[in-house]
């Protein structure tokens, strides 16, 4: 890792060799092009029934590489209008106002693409055969459609509007650079990207006869690697949860566990932003068909021109890192991922089967997440003595730490009593063995953690610092970082993005640390009384 003064040095050097940016002509061309693009989709979704008198698509000034977003156009004020008492009236029953809709019809599922008369029937029986499930059915397809842009010879596909307004590139650590991926070494990330790039270059191998078929059936050329590792991230930073599509509107709609997912054009081009007050939702009336609508309070309608966003939700900067490619500072839903050091199964001893047995029968794997909303609210309770004393750790915490403190009795007798499949579910007898435990071992009821359980939370979070911290392994301590994102202007946007997540890391994991050693003190006290 370079040093602070040698980097932005290195850095601003680089910036000002840096070629001229483009001419006003070329700008003016591309700006154009955008706006016709955009005009294209903002027609074929009203042909298809969508709703947008009151919005428009152009190009997002919240990200700078160049994505869309919806904006809010002088058909706003018609929405927001409203009589003095209608006003009132709206007020009071906190009246949702409905900015856009977007029809279902439209949305990019597995179910309406095994529609299409080309390539639909090989969908579906790709589906049916198990030779891949539905989201990769659907990441098959777009692969298979991008090779449409940039082919004047080939023909408009039905949703070809919507495809030429998605990013030809992406952020997310899949499409890291090996620099930019340095950024991120010591971090769970680190590792859970090399293992999805392994895992997705697999799946094409399997796959890459099926793409050429669906290709040929379309007239197009055959997709690569690139194309599919494109499509999947189209997928995953696009795709939402909807309650069934022929349901909607009733009362199974709204009591479903898991809905269908897919991409719905139009809304997907709404950026995030924390706190919007803005949503979606799908509902439909007896005599229309299902829709999914962008909703405002009527105190947060945007005003003309002002970009309507959405809140994509309490994600961690692992995930937004992983799905959509930026992290936020100070992201009040970080979360500190812990994974025990396990050797081989191949070298697992009888004792350490039976644990991890112990675990998969409790639901629960070799990983302890801590976040920083858990960590808030335990210090929310008082002084460091009071909140040790009389707050639990983090919910599955207690439960992962006391199958690897067990001893090789009480480990027997848990699998002889546990229930397979029971997530965090101690069994009566773990209750009362823990509680006779010579090291004290609490359960999850609440009472104070023991020291065996205690001591193991304390050599992983310590595991974990020098991991990430290592100046071999890792990136350096905490305190280097929070020196280099003064200078972040001069980072490239994966590396600023990277270093943010890793600085929440770090500064989740110290905080942590302090509050470990602090439920330490607190029960060797207890154990001297």
């Amino acid at each position: 890792m370079y040093s602070l003064l040698a980097f932005t040095s290195w850095r601003a050097s680089e910036c000002s060799q840096a070629p001229a940016g483009t001419d006003g002509t070329d700008a003016s061309a591309a700006a154009a092009a955008a706006a016709a693009a955009a005009s294209r989709l903002h027609i074929w979704l009203s042909d298809s029934g969508a709703d947008l008198d009151a919005v428009v698509f152009k190009q997002s000034t919240i990200d700078t590489e160049g994505r869309y977003g919806v904006y809010a156009s002088e058909g706003i004020h018609q929405l927001a209008a409203r009589s003095w008492w209608g006003r009132l009236a709206g007020w009071a029953r906190r009246t949702p106002v409905t900015v856009a809709t977007f029809p279902a019809s439209a949305a990019v599922t597995a179910a309406n693409l095994s529609c299409e008369p080309q390539q639909g029937p090989l969908l579906r029986q790709l589906i049916a055969d198990e030779v891949t499930d539905e989201r990769t059915a659907v990441a098959l397809w777009l692969a298979v459609e991008r090779q449409r842009l940039g082919h004047s010879s080939a023909a408009a596909g039905s949703r070809q509007p919507w495809l030429e307004l998605l990013p030809s590139s992406f952020s997310t650590t899949l499409f890291f650079s090996e620099l930019d991926m340095q950024w991120l070494k010591g971090t769970t990330l680190f590792t859970a990207t090399r293992l999805r790039q392994k895992k997705l270059r697999s799946t094409w191998e399997r796959l890459e006869p099926a793409a050429r078929q669906l290709a040929l059936l379309a007239g197009l050329e055959p997709p690569s690697l690139p194309d599919f590792l494109w499509a999947n991230a189209v997928w995953w930073s696009r795709a939402v949860a909807l309650p069934s599509l022929h349901e909607a509107g009733t009362e199974a709609a709204t009591k479903a566990a898991a809905g269908v997912e897919a991409i719905v054009p139009g809304l997907d081009m709404c950026n995030h932003k924390a706190a919007s007050p803005c949503q979606w939702t799908l509902s439909a009336w007896a005599s229309q068909a299902p829709a999914v609508s962008l909703v405002c309070p009527r105190w947060g309608v945007p005003a003309p021109g002002q970009e309507v966003t959405i809140d994509y939700g309490d994600k961690s900067n692992e995930q937004l890192l992983f799905l959509y490619g930026f992290a936020e500072l100070d992201n009040p839903a970080e979360v500190l991922t812990l994974i025990f050091p396990l050797p081989p199964p191949g070298e697992w001893d009888e004792t350490l089967a039976a644990r991890v047995e112990l675990l998969q029968r409790r639901g629960l794997r070799p990983q302890l997440h801590l976040s920083a909303a858990d960590l808030a609210a335990s210090c929310a309770t008082g002084s460091t003595k009071d909140r040790t004393a009389s707050s639990p750790l983090p919910e599955g915490v207690m439960e992962t730490l006391e199958v690897f403190v067990l001893s090789p009795q009480q480990l027997q007798q848990e699998l002889q009593g546990a229930s397979p499949g029971v997530a965090g579910g101690a069994s009566s007898s773990s209750s009362s063995s823990s509680s006779s435990s010579s090291e004290g071992l609490g359960s999850s009821s609440g009472r104070v953690p023991g020291m065996a359980v205690l001591t193991t939370l304390w050599r992983l979070l310590e595991l974990k610092v020098a991991e990430m911290e290592g100046v071999e392994d890792g990136t350096g301590p905490l305190e280097q970082d929070e020196e280099l994102l003064k200078a972040a202007s001069l980072l490239s946007r994966n590396q600023r993005h990277a270093l943010i997540y890793r600085i929440g890391q770090k500064r989740l994991a110290r905080a942590f640390l302090l509050d470990c050693r602090a439920r330490l003190q607190q029960e060797m006290q207890r154990l001297r009384h």
